[in-house]
């Protein structure tokens, strides 16, 4: 079976990160859940930081691999709000996440 056009979705929250991957049609192909990185398992907000970004990857090339599909883009909700300069702000659940630039930590990851 050829697989082409899927949509990859991330919901990045305070208790969960989850990862639903579409077909063209709408259709779930894959849905994966892991529980976001704790901050009470780090010493460090930066530590936390950095675990939830290899949670992101892992997840993400988790998916790639079952699907044997490499995603171009990846469609993220997260509570809050992105200032011009890139930078997170005002992240409810995920407070440690407020000025980091989480979208070129990610691509890079």
């Amino acid at each position: 079976m050829q697989i082409q056009n899927l949509s990859i979705g991330l919901d990045l929250g305070g208790t969960k990160i989850e990862v639903i991957v579409l077909s063209s049609d709408g259709t779930t192909l894959l849905r994966e859940r892991v529980p976001t990185p704790a901050k009470l398992d780090y010493k460090t907000e930066k530590e936390q930081y950095l675990a939830i970004i290899g949670a992101i990857k892992r997840l993400i090339h988790n998916c790639e691999e079952k699907l044997n599909y490499s995603f171009r883009a990846i469609g993220i909700c997260i509570p809050g709000a992105v200032t011009q300069s890139k930078k997170l702000e005002k992240t409810p659940n995920t407070t440690f996440l407020i000025g980091q630039l989480f979208q070129q930590a990610l691509e890079s990851a």
